[in-house]
């Protein structure tokens, strides 16, 4: 590993900076290799009762300073099942190479820019980067376990016209939008497919800049969906925060999408 003494002999001028950023991100891969090892070992001594150490295994995590590629011990418990101490202190997930800070920025790029375009910047800000179907793997993922339990939480409203966690929000009038957007289907039997958007909100503030309002209370839903399904996850989500009984009007408006008049 070189030093600063002699990158400086060696360094192009002209891109001092990107020359220095490298230099920085390869020490960091051997610190974070080092520290990431010796917690392993840390974690060795503080194992639970029953856990067996069957040898080292590799994994590679892509951090925010690059690649690295550590060896960690896995155990087996008195079932025989597998378990790696590190990587559930470190909350790495088995099917990703991601690192927790890595995912969170995946994510955080994948809430505002298609995957093209998050690609390209974590090229820039990244060693290595990280690739758009990695970045749309990791979001399934993260998504999954929420989809499932709205699923069954809009099942169980279905079933009991009720929610287990009601809100408790009262308001005079909800008015209540909603309307379809067309978007292109890839992999799909259809090529076309609409995300249902609606929206929720009591009236209107005026805010700090003079003649200027926003929405008040504004509550937004929306999904790829048929739109029974749209409505009862809608509600729902209203239910959350809204005690709906005691909401005295409801205005409901559309611009003629078939799912809004039915």
């Amino acid at each position: 590993m070189a030093s600063l003494e002699q990158l400086a002999e060696s360094i192009n001028i002209e891109d001092w900076e990107t020359e220095i950023l490298g230099w920085v991100w390869e020490q960091a891969r051997a610190a974070g290799k080092l520290l990431l090892e010796r917690l392993d070992e840390v974690l060795l001594h503080k194992r639970g009762v029953g856990l067996v150490v069957e040898g080292l295994r590799e994994r590679r995590v892509i951090t925010r300073f690059g690649d690295i590629t550590i060896r960690r011990r896995l155990y087996r418990d008195k079932s025989g099942k597998g378990h790696f101490l590190l990587d559930q202190a470190l909350g790495l997930d088995k099917r990703s190479p991601l690192s927790s800070g890595v995912r969170e920025l995946c994510m955080l790029l994948a809430s505002m820019l298609p995957f093209g375009k998050c690609e390209e910047i974590l090229r820039c800000v990244l060693p290595a980067g990280v690739s758009h179907t990695t970045i749309h793997r990791q979001l399934a993922r993260v998504t999954e376990p929420s989809l499932v339990q709205e699923e069954k939480e809009v099942n169980q409203f279905r079933r009991e016209g009720k929610t287990t966690s009601g809100g408790e929000r009262t308001a005079p009038l909800l008015f209540v939008e909603a309307d379809g957007v067309n978007i292109a289907l890839q992999r799909e039997k259809e090529r076309k497919g609409e995300i249902k958007v609606g929206i929720a909100y009591e009236g209107w503030e005026e805010t700090s800049g003079k003649g200027r309002y926003r929405l008040k209370e504004k509550t937004v839903y929306l999904g790829i969906m048929d739109g029974d399904r749209f409505w009862d996850g809608f509600s729902l989500k209203l239910a959350k925060k809204y005690d709906l009984s005691r909401v005295e009007h409801h205005v409901v408006g559309g611009d003629g999408a078939h799912f809004v008049r039915d």
